[in-house]
C-alpha cells in the first residue's frame, strides 16, 4: 500500500493541522475510527482557530503549541504514553 492508506497501518498518528484541509480531517476521522492514538498539533496563530470538529473530538488529543521546541515536548510525551498503553 502507498500514500494515505499506508498510514493507517501506523500505531500512532501525529498530524499537523496548522491550516484548513479536508484531507487532514478525513485522516483524523479514520484514525479515530480505527482506535489509533491521535495527537493533533495546532500552531497558535492570531485570528485563527482550530476546527471545533477536531478540538471537540473525544478521540483526538489536541495541543496548541507556540514553537517547534514546545511541539517536540508534546510529541515525545505522547509517543511515550501511547507506547506504554
Amino acid at each position: 500500500m502507498t500514500g494515505i492508506w499506508n498510514g493507517f497501518l501506523r500505531p500512532i498518528w501525529l498530524l499537523p493541522s496548522d491550516h484548513p484541509s479536508l484531507g487532514v480531517g478525513y485522516e483524523l476521522g479514520r484514525a479515530v475510527a480505527l482506535g489509533k492514538p491521535v495527537l493533533c498539533l495546532y500552531r497558535r496563530q492570531e485570528g485563527k482557530l482550530l476546527s471545533g470538529m477536531i478540538s471537540g473530538s473525544p478521540g483526538i488529543v489536541t495541543v496548541v503549541y507556540k514553537d517547534l521546541d514546545e511541539a517536540r515536548i508534546w510529541v515525545e510525551g505522547f509517543v511515550k504514553s501511547a507506547s506504554t498503553s
